[in-house]
């Protein structure tokens, strides 16, 4: 099963894509317009024959939901309404810091962190939500 995992931020979402069990790191896009966003994730879609979306949601430490995973909810509304496939959330609390810290300990030049951050971000999302799958089987 292909799986396409996504890290909705505040100015660009990255992606991830698994086959089998693990993540990689995919692709950065901006979200300067959204129904060019999401059109952009569908022709990716199509492309790599993805079966099933996760998108990140950023909930509160008090898992609540917080202006940025509304943010990341309404998102998933649109981009559900252009893709025939599930999307399902998964838990992303400090993702991106986690990301950073990932980057770093690899021993990545600071501006290539930035360029990979939320791609990194996106892969640790997706890789979490298929650890979570290989617990429940």
């Amino acid at each position: 099963m292909v799986i396409l995992g996504i890290d909705f931020g505040q100015k660009r979402t990255g992606l991830a894509i698994a086959r089998e069990r693990i993540a990689f790191e995919y692709k950065t896009l901006l979200n300067a317009d959204l129904d060019s966003l999401v059109e952009e994730i569908r022709q990716i879609c199509q492309k790599e024959k993805v079966e099933k979306v996760v998108v990140g949601l950023a909930k509160t430490s008090r898992g609540e939901i917080g202006f940025q995973a509304k943010r990341q909810q309404e998102f998933s509304i649109r981009l559900k309404k252009k893709l025939n496939i599930p999307i399902v959330f998964q838990d992303e609390i400090l993702s991106t810091k986690e990301a950073e810290r990932v980057l770093r300990e690899q021993k990545i030049k600071r501006e290539k962190i930035l360029e990979r951050v939320d791609t990194k971000a996106a892969q640790l999302i997706l890789q979490s939500y298929l650890d979570r799958l290989k617990c429940n089987i």
